[in-house]
């Protein structure tokens, strides 16, 4: 069976959602008098062998708007089956935030094109497939339906990844791992951390592979695209452990972030941290000063949990509610990644 995408592009303004709909330049003489009026298609490996489905709608992105970025894309695993002449084609569908209207679209595909409210774009659409999709699709936009970034902030000793590591196989969610120059500690597990050398981070920094980076005590830490991407290409929601100014650098790439801060007070904090035994006091008091200041800066998040001694469990049920409320239930259906 042969394999096709279909793309649905939108941009957000404000509460107003618009998609891109453009008029087919057609090939053939016969053709000239027909107006075809769709949302941008392609073939899974147009000249490209061994292409999977992701990277041709990611491909065919590129190649028909002159985009290569975006603020969100939407996989909720969709497809549909058709045929042309005796052949049989499965044809996925994705939609994909632009940051604006600002595109350049390959004049070999479109004569001309357009951003339309739904209504506007239900009624010019020429093909029956693209309207009921996009009018799928545009119910999960407006409705916040599709997989999520969650971000869990918190200062130094509030017990983020404890918590993490606690709902992480019960809220079926998997977890995006950072990269570091530091050394491996004895605690320290490869499904939370990337250790490499700081020559290897500078290499990974300059071809573009990190959201963003940051510097503490003397080693570099980075939040990789490929962790984070990867998973909601596929359609899946991930979650990431960031300070505060890490949550402002990625909103302002992807608009699907769900923020969580773990509150902790400055008392349970030092004890905590003197609990622990690897800093000095003097240590100890700065990273206080800090954690004071992301304390104060907590209501940034979208939501906030209160983790107390002796009760992570109950930390963890309600960072587990959060994420069930802010995430996909999809039907079980076939998808080729």
């Amino acid at each position: 069976m042969k394999q096709k995408i279909l793309l649905i592009p939108y941009v957000k303004n404000g509460e107003e959602i618009v998609y891109f709909v453009g008029k087919r330049k057609l090939s053939f003489e016969k053709d000239a008098s027909k107006e075809i009026w769709q949302l941008p298609t392609g073939k899974v490996g147009d000249n490209v062998d061994g292409e999977k489905v992701i990277e041709a709608a990611l491909r065919e992105f590129e190649e028909e708007l002159g985009v290569k970025k975006y603020k969100n894309f939407i996989n909720q695993n969709y497809f549909f089956n058709w045929s042309k002449e005796g052949e049989q084609i499965r044809e996925y569908v994705f939609a994909l935030e632009l940051e604006n209207e600002k595109v350049k679209v390959c004049k070999r595909e479109f004569e001309k094109y357009g951003f339309f409210n739904i209504d506007r774009a239900k009624k010019i659409l020429s093909y029956d497939n693209h309207k009921n999709f996009l009018v799928r699709l545009d119910e999960d936009i407006r409705t916040s339906k599709y997989p999520k970034i969650f971000v869990i902030c918190g200062p130094g000793g509030c017990g983020k990844g404890s918590l993490m590591d606690l709902i992480e196989d019960k809220a079926k969610i998997e977890r995006a791992r950072t990269a570091t120059t530091r050394s491996r500690g004895v605690s320290d597990s490869d499904k939370c951390r990337i250790f490499v050398s700081k020559g290897d981070f500078g290499r990974m920094k300059k071809r573009g592979q990190f959201i963003e980076t940051n510097f503490f005590k003397g080693n570099y830490y980075g939040s990789l695209k490929s962790e984070v991407e990867g998973r909601f290409l596929e359609g899946k929601s991930v979650m990431i452990e960031l300070d505060l100014n890490g949550l402002e650098r990625i909103k302002s790439i992807y608009s699907n972030v769900v923020s969580i801060f773990i509150y902790a007070d400055l008392k349970t904090l030092k004890q905590r941290m003197e609990k622990r035994g690897r800093d000095s006091a003097k240590e100890i008091e700065r990273r206080l000063k800090i954690s004071q200041r992301e304390l104060e800066n907590s209501s940034l998040c979208d939501y906030i949990i209160k983790n107390e001694d002796g009760k992570l469990k109950e930390a963890a049920k309600e960072l587990i509610n959060i994420i069930n409320k802010n995430t996909v239930k999809k039907e079980k259906n076939e998808f080729a990644k």
